[in-house]
């Protein structure tokens, strides 16, 4: 596996985790809390590459 598909699904599986971990914790707030980050990072990786 190349260092980006390595970087990119350990950021996937973190995303999952700390939205199981959400989930848990406070539903409705915690998946657009969760939708809010996914697009903030999917942004400054697109923005960095």
């Amino acid at each position: 596996m190349s260092y980006k598909k390595k970087k990119v699904a350990g950021l996937l599986v973190f995303s999952i985790g700390f939205g199981i971990l959400l989930a848990v914790t406070m539903p409705l707030m915690g998946w657009i809390f969760l939708s809010a980050i996914a697009l903030i990072c999917a942004g400054i990786y697109l923005y960095k590459n």
